[in-house]
């Protein structure tokens, strides 16, 4: 890839505790979409949007994820959690949730089964994004399996017991590879870079050096996740943290 020619972008990862205060989230959210070019919003659903949720809240998430749409910035349901591959009826209803609110696709754990039922559910126009952790193996089946971007970060996103590799056809992923340490992450998104097409995500990036060298190798995306979010009442550290540390992924003018 000549990452001369390419343009790395922003994805922003919302953390569930933002979505209980829609409105200054909205506020937040517009000041960042007009000062960085953000590609896509991942919002953590578990708290919002569901069953529990009342009908205004239900129509302040709607409004917030229109405004982005509008902006053209996809909207991505976040179902990474755990608890997905254990228990199937959990997983259902928050893939139904996900569709009803109109999100453009979902965010989720490597696990062959459940993306193809997601798929299923919701159609081959959707976006569907796998956390691979640090597996080169995971990213290669997951990319092979139709995924529309496989993301490098947390070596928490695939999981595996001692002494035994799990099929991919049972619906997990098999973790034989080497295991990269975070800082590391960058090589494996050169490598990914270098030999293939499907989209990458860098997750959780941390810091302006980080971004730059991410840039340099073309990186498609990289994601400012939940660790460098502060609170929400004080949005102009965010603001300003972005703002100094994307600045070669700005919005243009």
């Amino acid at each position: 890839m000549n990452a001369a020619n390419h343009q790395t972008r922003l994805y922003l990862t919302v953390p569930a505790k933002a979505l209980d205060q829609i409105e200054p989230l909205t506020q937040l959210l517009d000041r960042l979409t007009s000062r960085l070019d953000i590609a896509c919003v991942n919002l953590a659903l578990k708290e919002m949007g569901g069953p529990q949720s009342s009908p205004d809240e239900q129509q302040q998430l709607k409004t917030l994820m229109t405004n982005l749409q509008q902006k053209n910035i996809a909207v991505l349901a976040d179902l990474t959690s755990p608890q997905y591959a254990l228990d199937r009826k959990s997983f259902e209803k928050a893939l139904e949730n996900a569709h009803n609110l109109g999100c453009d696709g979902l965010h989720m754990s490597a696990d062959a089964a459940l993306f193809a039922r997601a798929r299923d559910v919701l159609g081959p126009d959707a976006i569907m994004g796998v956390d691979c952790g640090t597996s080169r193996h995971a990213a290669m089946q997951m990319g092979e399996a139709g995924a529309d971007y496989v993301g490098f970060g947390s070596v928490d996103a695939v999981s595996t017991t001692d002494d035994q590799d799990l099929d991919l056809n049972k619906g997990s992923i098999e973790t034989g590879d080497e295991l990269f340490m975070p800082e590391t992450i960058l090589e494996l998104v050169d490598w990914w870079q270098q030999l293939f097409e499907v989209p990458c995500l860098t997750l959780d990036v941390a810091d302006r050096a980080q971004i730059e060298e991410l840039v340099q190798i073309g990186a498609d995306f990289v994601a400012i996740g939940p660790s460098q979010w502060p609170a929400l009442t004080d949005n102009d550290e965010l603001v300003n943290w972005l703002a100094k540390t994307c600045p070669l992924i700005e919005a243009e003018s």
